[in-house]
């Protein structure tokens, strides 16, 4: 992060107990995450309903909830240039990130308890 400047923007807090993770979420303008597999990413789903900036690794766990520039951003693992880059153009551009974390909270809501138990309720039904 000191070739790009962002030692005093960017805190890489690691793993930290599940109960905390809303918390620190919270306290972010946004939420990058690197993982190389995942089952559903509930972390992300909580960055989502709290309208939070996403910047997550392109997997397909993450690709099954993100789209690309509407509801967060995807990038590739092996390009953490490329990364610290595309966070630097994205938040200078307020219009944007407006957009996208507006859609960040529209779009978790399909995922809700409510919504779940309804198309559970129809496959159950069926």
């Amino acid at each position: 992060m000191a070739t790009y400047n962002l030692e005093s923007q960017v805190h890489f807090i690691g793993e930290v107990n599940p109960r905390e993770v809303p918390l620190y979420i919270a306290l972010s303008s946004a939420y990058i995450t690197a993982s190389t597999h995942e089952g559903t990413p509930n972390s992300i789903l909580e960055a989502l309903a709290m309208g939070k900036l996403i910047f997550a690794s392109d997997i397909l766990a993450h690709k099954n909830i993100l789209t690309d520039g509407e509801n967060g951003f995807l990038f590739d693992l092996s390009s953490q240039g490329k990364l610290a880059s595309q966070i630097i153009a994205l938040t200078s551009d307020e219009n944007l990130v407006s957009k996208v974390e507006k859609n960040a909270q529209e779009s978790v809501k399909e995922r809700s308890w409510e919504n779940c138990a309804k198309n559970y309720w129809q496959v159950l039904k069926s």
